[in-house]
């Protein structure tokens, strides 16, 4: 092993080691819960579980004896009671949100996913967070993605990411938002772009509004209240509007609804929708662009891109945080498959929501 690579391997050990930190929070404290949507639905149920139940849940929307209003907070005078923060997108900060109640007297304020960390046992069911411990058996595929990063900004990225994710703790950090716009455009004109997962269109619009060149564009969502939005986005030929997702053969599956953004948990609505195969949808020996935001199945649809993967002429772009392996994993993936990529790691938000992952052919190096 090389100087640099020792130096790396130095690095990733003592960073795994020192970042290890467990929250403050006792499972016997009394709190609140701030926020009732998706991940606050689900604490509660976690601690409900172990029998436990918040004082108050702070939702401005909901009604009932253990709902309070944002602005009731004020008239809590035990100002050491814990409050947990069960908000985590791209809209709000968990940061913005702790320091407006700690100007509010609160000493304690913690988020869900830390909390989720530390006990990791009881909420397990109850979150989408892997155990960070995974991480300490994960040391040698980290150290293999962490020697295949060669720009000082992308290390630095790979281990804010690598901090996050082992203590689940949110630090300040340098975001660039929407950043790997920019260094799309530095890349080269797409035959193709393939958006798995494509929402309402807002990929789309955002790449047409950036002067993005492409001859066409294959938009699959499978969530079906989605897909009817898609399908009003544009009347250009260049879209293809599909209701499909990617899969690694052509077959049919069962899709849960929601109509949501962002949906992990299954539920009572579903529709049977055709699985595409990836490699079989594009030329794969034209340049083309590979968009994934697939809620947490991104490294399985990759395996549909295998051949596209190996001829090396196109490019991926990959939505890393919904699992907290694939920042890593999925770089180790397209290496095991072609040596001839080069990655980089987009910090969009400040909480880590929309982190992204680009990996490009290196013949195309001026990706800056």
């Amino acid at each position: 092993m090389n100087t640099l690579n020792n130096k790396k391997d130095f690095l990733i050990n003592n960073f795994l080691k020192s970042n290890f930190k467990v929250s403050k929070f006792n499972i016997n404290d009394k709190f609140i819960i701030y926020g009732y949507g998706f991940l606050g639905k689900n604490a509660l149920a976690g601690f409900k579980s172990i029998n436990k139940k918040p004082l108050y849940i702070v939702d401005d929307n909901k009604t009932g004896d253990i709902f309070i209003k944002l602005s009731q907070l004020s008239k809590i005078k035990n100002k050491k009671i814990s409050i947990i923060i069960t908000i985590w997108n791209d809209k709000v900060s968990f940061l913005h949100l702790k320091k407006k109640l700690k100007d509010k007297g609160f000493k304690n304020v913690f988020s869900y996913k830390e909390i989720a960390s530390k006990y990791f046992k009881t909420f397990k069911k109850y979150s989408m967070f892997d155990n960070p411990k995974n991480l300490i058996k994960d040391k040698k595929k980290i150290l293999e993605a962490f020697n295949l990063i060669d720009k000082d900004k992308d290390y630095l990225n790979f281990l804010k990411i690598l901090k996050f994710y082992s203590n689940h703790r949110f630090n300040k950090i340098v975001f660039n938002k929407k950043k790997h716009v920019s260094s799309l455009k530095k890349l080269i004109n797409f035959d193709t772009i393939v958006d798995c997962g494509a929402y309402d269109g807002d990929t789309y619009k955002e790449f047409v509004k950036s002067n993005i060149k492409f001859k066409k564009y294959i938009a699959l969502e499978p969530d079906k209240i989605n897909f009817n939005l898609l399908k009003k986005v544009s009347s250009s030929k260049k879209l293809t509007a599909l209701n499909a997702k990617i899969g690694k053969k052509k077959t049919k599956a069962k899709f849960y609804f929601s109509g949501e953004q962002s949906t992990i948990k299954k539920g009572t609505n579903y529709d049977l929708v055709d699985v595409l195969e990836g490699d079989q949808i594009i030329n794969r020996y034209k340049k083309n662009l590979i968009k994934m935001d697939i809620e947490g199945d991104e490294l399985k649809a990759l395996h549909s891109f295998k051949k596209t993967i190996y001829l090396n002429n196109s490019v991926f772009l990959i939505s890393t945080y919904h699992q907290q392996d694939h920042f890593y994993k999925i770089i180790n993936f397209f290496n095991g498959i072609s040596t001839e990529f080069s990655y980089k790691l987009f910090l969009n938000t400040p909480d880590f929501v929309d982190t992204m992952l680009l990996a490009y052919p290196s013949k195309y190096n001026h990706a800056n």
